[in-house]
């Protein structure tokens, strides 16, 4: 199985894992104190999302424990591709609601709305959004290391 940047059980894994919890965590506490975010359906969504993001890296955090703990033994095969699919889909997720919040802020600024609001609000909105894309950007990579990985993984099966 290849070992690579950022895998489970390397530090590296250790470190991006709890870059994308800590940047989910910023995003989730600038939108807690907007007020009125539950009206606004994309924030809410992007709120729901970085929770998830949150316990999903958690649980990385976690496995990434493990096997540094077991000396470098990694999950079976199959247990590899539940984490595949799993990453894939938050990482989907997470563009999801970063992409939709962005385009709120965007029209927030084109319909000078904006101005109409306190001025810490709408940048309160584009600094969660720019934290957002920050982990959209660290999933993208865990994505990129767990297909490898898994892919590697079933290499010696097909021999």
């Amino acid at each position: 199985m290849k070992q690579m940047f950022g895998g489970p059980g390397k530090i590296s894994g250790l470190i991006l894992r709890s870059l994308q919890g800590t940047f989910a965590a910023i995003a989730l506490g600038i939108l807690s104190f907007v007020p009125g975010v539950g009206t606004n359906t994309p924030f809410c969504f992007l709120l729901v999302q970085q929770c998830v993001q949150i316990i999903w890296c958690f649980i990385l955090i976690c496995l990434d424990l493990k096997v540094l703990v077991s000396g470098g033994r990694l999950p079976s095969p199959i247990h590899m591709m539940v984490n595949v699919a799993f990453d894939w889909c938050i990482w989907m997720l997470s563009l999801g609601a970063a992409s939709s919040a962005a385009s709120v802020v965007e029209f927030f600024r084109a319909t000078s709305i904006c101005e109409n609001w306190p001025e810490y609000t709408c940048r309160r909105y584009q600094a969660a959004v720019v934290m957002a894309f920050i982990v959209v950007a660290l999933q993208a990579i865990s994505v990129h290391i767990w297909m490898w990985i898994a892919a590697s993984s079933f290499l010696p099966m097909l021999h």
